[in-house]
């Protein structure tokens, strides 16, 4: 027991040490998700963006341990809307429920916003939203947040169990077993139930 739960303490080590490494390995520019309006040309405008885990820790957003990502951008300006086509391509680090090792989940989808002009903001549907005519920049920081967000899974777990680390869920169940015998030695119901069956 005192091998498993050394080898317990050592995983733990090694996961907060690969957590905290590449904290500031990355900063956050928040005007590469800011369009100028004024400066999209009729027609078709192509842009591209990087994103990673510091996009995840603005909003205050822990569930993903790192996060690479390429997104592409094509924005079409109309006479009165303009257009957006968002290509995700990339992938994140998660921690499987199951085994907490490390399970990488693919990013691979495409989304479409249309972006209005009106008297004042407005956003009457998911992929429509309506910016005062005056207005010069759009932010999309909070927007690509959202659909990155949503593809994060409740739970997340391995595809299948052969693909979980195997020494960590006996790790795990080895302290669980732990757990249950010491809830028996001091839960009083346990000692009441034992004598009866004696």
């Amino acid at each position: 027991m005192q091998k498993n739960t050394n080898n317990f303490c050592q995983v733990v080590k090694k996961f907060y040490f690969c957590k905290f490494k590449f904290e500031y390995d990355y900063m956050l520019e928040r005007t590469d998700y800011i369009i100028r309006i004024s400066s999209l040309k009729r027609g078709e405008n192509f842009y591209k963006l990087r994103v990673n885990k510091e996009l995840f820790e603005n909003f205050d957003c822990q569930e993903a341990e790192d996060i690479t990502c390429l997104v592409d951008i094509k924005a079409i300006r109309r006479e009165r809307w303009i257009e957006f086509y968002f290509d995700f391509k990339g992938s994140m680090d998660l921690i499987c429920s199951r085994c907490l090792s490390k399970l990488v989940m693919p990013i691979r989808k495409q989304t479409v916003l249309y972006v209005k002009f009106g008297q004042e903001y407005a956003e009457p549907d998911d992929n429509e939203i309506i910016i005062p005519e005056n207005q010069n920049e759009l932010d999309l920081l909070s927007y690509i947040y959202e659909e990155l967000r949503l593809e994060l899974p409740i739970s997340p777990v391995h595809s299948t169990e052969e693909e979980c680390d195997k020494e960590m869920i006996d790790i795990l169940l080895a302290k669980e077993t732990e757990s249950m015998e010491n809830k028996e030695d001091f839960d009083p119901r346990w000692a009441k139930l034992k004598e009866l069956i004696k």
